[in-house]
């Protein structure tokens, strides 16, 4: 489910919600008018982006690469195990960004990278990375 549908079921199942200071509540949760992930390493965000662009290129996704968004004290980290990404920022933008840059270096590194010069666990997430990248453009 993306950030576009999560958004619309909590809108549904909060539509009868009466109470203004509620409502005002819930618009800035989703809005992100202020920071919603609190300290509790027990509260996580998902993380899932379609695309990805950096470094004047554009990763095109067959499917969103599902991550976890969490809140570390001061630091926002986003995590992908399966792909062994770890990106961290001092704000969720930042965070995102460290992500993007990330994804983008193992990608290249990878798939500029013979199978035979690689580990069993890097061929594999290089294998992964076929299956999520439908398409790299190239900015002009």
């Amino acid at each position: 489910m993306n950030i576009v549908a999560e958004k619309k079921t909590v809108i549904e199942k909060f539509s009868d919600v009466r109470d203004e200071s509620v409502i005002r509540m819930i618009k800035d949760i989703l809005d992100h008018s202020f920071p919603i992930l609190p300290n509790d390493p027990m509260h996580a965000l998902s993380y899932a982006p379609e695309k990805i662009e950096v470094n004047n290129r554009l990763y095109l996704l067959n499917y969103p690469i599902r991550c976890l968004f969490e809140k570390q004290g001061d630091h926002f980290l986003i995590k992908n195990e399966l792909l062994d990404i770890y990106a961290v920022g001092s704000s969720e933008s930042e965070a995102e960004s460290d992500f993007s840059e990330e994804f983008d270096y193992l990608y290249q590194r990878l798939t500029s990278t013979a199978d035979v010069a690689l580990s069993d666990q890097f061929v594999t997430i290089k294998q992964l990375l076929g299956y999520f990248v439908k398409e790299v453009k190239h900015a002009a």
